[in-house]
């Protein structure tokens, strides 16, 4: 399993341990929906990328995001420090608080602060085709992206030298809901909603941290 599933299951340990499935923690007729968010530095974790879930409870009927989502948690897991899962923001919970640096008001169910911006005309969520297609650069790589459609996109990372034009990464990424975040592996691609750069995300620890940062769009 990549690092985001293994991640999933360190919340859904922790969903145990609080005992969301013991007792009445889950209505009858409900389902339980554990879903991917994004990458977020936090203090917490000194610093490190933590891997941010949403749990929510639904319908099988209804499905993702469907009629009967509610959100009820966001979970942190520090997958590459202690490999450890805390609740991040506990929507369950009434009034307004403060989580980590992060301000819940009661007056939010929650459903829109699994993403920071709207996609589309006014949905969380687009279906509609997102150009990822092109060639962004920093000071030390190329990234070509190619063969894009709504759920994916072949992707290659080169040395940008005058003396070396290796291949050092590639692969499909699969394109999350909002349709600008990928993943490949353990390495998310996040697409500038103008267009004009991608932000490479992947752990220190990882063979692949030379990768990291910013790439600019060229052509």
């Amino acid at each position: 399993m990549s690092q985001r599933e293994k991640g999933a299951e360190l919340a859904n340990d922790l969903l145990s341990d609080i005992g969301l499935y013991s007792g009445n923690g889950i209505p009858a007729g409900q389902c339980v929906y554990i879903s991917f968010d994004e990458l977020s530095m936090l203090d917490s974790a000194d610093g490190r990328e933590c891997y941010i879930y949403s749990v929510a409870l639904g319908t099988a009927e209804s499905g993702f995001m469907g009629d009967d989502y509610e959100l009820i948690y966001r979970i942190s897991v520090d997958y590459n420090g202690n490999k450890t899962a805390s609740v991040y923001e506990d929507f369950k919970s009434y009034g307004n608080t403060e989580q980590d640096g992060f301000f819940q008001d009661e007056s939010n169910d929650g459903r829109g602060d699994i993403f920071s911006e709207e996609i589309g005309d006014g949905d969380m969520y687009s279906d509609e085709f997102v150009d990822w297609w092109g060639t962004y650069v920093n000071s030390g790589y190329s990234l070509e992206i190619s063969d894009v459609d709504t759920t994916s996109f072949y992707f290659s990372i080169r040395w940008k030298s005058a003396t070396q034009n290796t291949i050092v990464s590639e692969g499909w990424a699969e394109i999350d809901e909002t349709g600008f975040f990928a993943m490949w592996g353990e390495m998310g691609f996040s697409l500038y909603e103008d267009f004009s750069a991608i932000d490479i995300f992947v752990s220190e620890s990882s063979e692949w941290a030379d990768l990291r940062g910013q790439y600019e769009y060229i052509n």
